[in-house]
């Protein structure tokens, strides 16, 4: 089931918090740093480029690639990459351009819910506009609906799509009391997992109409759906409790499929195009964690390397794939590069 009331209405039910801002920057967007590098090869024979310092978390149709970065005061923003430029999109400081749908509309907030929460922002045209206080935002779909999920408390999150002022809130699965919300494809299909206290983590899928449902894992495993495509495939991990033992996975037509992981100890999907395309990582049995993009009919690995370069040393991941095929994500060791694949 799912529960709709005006923006305002929530803020006060979940958090005391304010009614939504209007516009908060109305100027266009100015460069934030020099372009783009050139294009490279990768440790693994793959073309990547190095975008700069900070990280790529998502890519649209049209190559537009958002994250954060670095301004000249050192300060850490979010930003857009696009045409050879990092451009500042003119939010708070600290906070993470997270999704870009195919319009190039984008949602600024935080990512690690630990941090706390935070106002979401909604970027377009170079407005910048705060449309949910206090929550964590997760992604944007062609209809221009947002996702994240609201704490109730200290514990408890409840998931969330924003659509025109109004936030629709999406129940966890029965005996459950939180429910975060990861992922939305173009249906307004979501995925993400539910939970209750300590007990278990349990993969969930809802439905665009409300209607939600477990997706399974073995038993004794956490359940995280992660990544939805325009089909309705959902993929994600499972995992014993501590986050140990990580195994990337996708579930198609009611069965969970384990994704080859090279023989490693860990592995998980952070997003899935129409193409069946997923990106994530994995970690080697004698390294750390490596960007992987699992293809074709028989989801085999292709881990996509790191750039050439004792600089570039340090584990990494993918983070999105847009439907052309290029991959985002990040990864490093005193300093965290942003990359942009291209398979």
């Amino acid at each position: 089931m799912r529960l709709i009331v005006p923006l305002a209405a929530a803020a006060l039910l979940l958090a005391g918090c304010q009614d939504t801002a209007g516009p908060v920057a109305e100027s266009g967007p100015s460069p934030a740093t020099a372009g783009l590098q050139a294009t490279q090869t990768s440790r693994t024979g793959v073309p990547v480029i190095v975008l700069g310092p900070g990280e790529a978390h998502d890519v649209n149709a049209r190559g537009q690639v958002v994250g954060w970065s670095y301004n000249a005061a050192g300060d850490r923003i979010a930003v857009l990459w696009q045409d050879g430029e990092m451009i500042d999109l003119g939010a708070p400081p600290d906070l993470w351009a997270l999704a870009i749908n195919d319009r190039g509309e984008i949602v600024i907030g935080v990512w690690h819910p630990y941090s706390g929460p935070s106002d979401v922002y909604y970027w377009y045209r170079g407005e910048l506009t705060m449309i949910v206080p206090d929550a964590t935002v997760r992604d944007i779909n062609a209809r221009g609906q947002v996702l994240g999920f609201l704490r109730r408390d200290a514990a408890t999150d409840l998931a969330f799509v924003w659509e025109d002022g109004e936030l629709t809130f999406l129940d966890p699965l029965p005996g459950n009391t939180a429910s975060r919300a990861e992922a939305m494809n173009q249906k307004g299909e979501v995925v993400g997992f539910s939970a209750w206290g300590d007990s278990g983590v349990y993969a969930q899928f809802w439905e665009s109409d409300g209607d939600t449902y477990l997706l399974p894992a073995p038993e004794g495993y956490a359940g995280r759906a992660m990544a939805i495509n325009n089909r309705g495939l959902a993929a994600g991990r499972v995992e014993l409790s501590g986050r140990v033992d990580q195994q990337a996975v996708l579930w198609q037509d009611g069965q969970l499929l384990e994704l080859d992981d090279a023989g490693g100890f860990g592995s998980g999907v952070h997003d899935m195009n129409s193409g069946g395309m997923m990106a994530g990582y994995y970690t080697p049995p004698d390294g750390e964690e490596r960007p992987a993009l699992w293809l074709g009919n028989d989801h085999h690995l292709v881990d996509l390397g790191l750039p050439q370069g004792d600089e570039y040393a340090g584990p990494a991941r993918a983070f999105a794939v847009n439907e052309r095929g290029v991959v985002v994500g990040s990864g490093g060791g005193a300093t965290v590069w942003a990359y942009l694949w291209k398979p």
